[in-house]
């Protein structure tokens, strides 16, 4: 195998790591049980327990207009109380349903998340909860400050956007000026933040790079600008058609492209680079653009949920991009809602979906996939 060959992306194997050096071994084991239970619960066609990781989209404005993502136009007017952002106190009993449901991790995304005041609150609530914390950012506001507090309160990892290599790319792709020295300096002041306090020298800083036909050229020079930033890791993910932008097919110039690309990726991350991506994912690349279906059974809608900043659940995120909701929390709870009969059903739909290449459902749908991920490695 490889010199750094793996089946499964580094992130588990890290909080793996963490979460035993902090709960011991025990963590483990539960972790281990739980991955069982969600097999037999797809094999019986019903929960026998909660998900593995939450995702709560904690509001759909954003400061930036990217070509790939629709999501700001999901925000609506705070007319009526269906269409208002949850409280904070509304958002730390979803946080702690979340976690009296088991769940290992609770990722925040947006929109941006740090356009909410509460943000650093509703971090350190989950960590206190013994769930593993995760933010994404797109780092136009990550200060010094900001930094600071997101370190303070334990958060496990953070997510920054960053589309190309220059300035040039990055910017156009995010839709405003200045995007790209923002987000290198969050990078900065992260690292900065957390070398300052040596119990957050667990904090995993980590670039993700969205590829599509304007940035395609940027892989190189990107994966040459994390090897030499204080980050842990480059993740490179296939844009998805959730915008009407990237509805369009893709010429056989790109494909020539991407072709030479994925197999950059595939040399740089054998060389020892910081690449996040499992080989596998590397390898589905190609055929995420080419509007074929992916071949792993989809098992989100029992290791995964998410909640949006108005209360509807989704069984991923893909499906928060479509708008299809299976409950909202307000009107029973986020357990009443798991469990079901309604949500039940939209779980077949979802293990019948193959309709995205998304690396958060997909890298962690190769573990419940172990089989295919193994024997189709090479």
């Amino acid at each position: 195998m490889p010199k750094g060959c793996c089946v499964f992306r580094k992130a588990y194997f890290d909080f793996l790591k963490n979460k035993t050096a902090e709960n011991g071994p025990f963590w483990v084991l539960r972790q281990l049980a739980h991955y069982f239970l969600i097999k037999l619960s797809f094999l019986l066609g019903r929960p026998l327990c909660g998900p593995l990781i939450g995702t709560i989209i904690v509001t759909y404005k954003c400061n930036f207009r990217c070509r790939m993502c629709d999501f700001p136009s999901h925000e609506q007017p705070a007319a009526a109380e269906t269409t208002k952002e949850m409280s904070t106190q509304e958002m730390k009993q979803a946080i702690r349903e979340f976690a009296l449901l088991g769940v290992s991790g609770i990722g925040f995304t947006g929109g941006e998340p740090l356009l909410r005041s509460d943000i650093f609150e509703l971090l350190k609530y989950t960590k206190e909860q013994g769930v593993i914390t995760h933010l994404n950012t797109n780092g136009f506001l990550l200060d010094e400050d900001a930094a600071s507090k997101i370190v303070k309160t334990g958060t496990d990892s953070v997510n920054i956007s960053l589309d190309g290599s220059k300035a040039e790319a990055h910017d156009a792709i995010r839709g405003i000026k200045d995007a790209f020295d923002k987000a290198l300096n969050a990078v900065s002041c992260l690292d900065t933040a957390r070398r300052r306090m040596p119990q957050a020298s667990r904090l995993r800083i980590k670039i993700v790079s969205v590829i599509g036909p304007e940035n395609i050229g940027e892989i190189p020079g990107l994966i040459e600008l994390s090897s030499r930033s204080n980050i842990d890791c480059i993740e490179f993910v296939p844009q998805q058609r959730f915008s009407a932008a990237c509805a369009a097919g893709y010429d056989e110039i790109f494909f020539i492209k991407l072709k030479a690309a994925v197999d950059f990726i595939r040399r740089a991350k054998k060389s020892g680079a910081k690449i996040e991506n499992s080989w596998q994912n590397i390898k589905l690349f190609e055929q995420a653009f080419q509007d074929r279906k992916s071949p792993l059974t989809c098992y989100a809608g029992y290791n995964s949920c998410c909640l949006d900043c108005y209360g509807e659940v989704y069984p991923c995120l893909p499906w928060a991009n479509w708008n299809k909701p299976a409950g909202n929390v307000k009107s029973g709870g986020l357990k009443k809602i798991w469990y079901a009969q309604g949500y039940n059903k939209i779980r077949h739909s979802v293990s019948r979906c193959r309709d995205c290449y998304l690396n958060c459902h997909t890298e962690l749908n190769y573990i419940f996939n172990p089989k295919f991920c193994i024997t189709n490695l090479f």
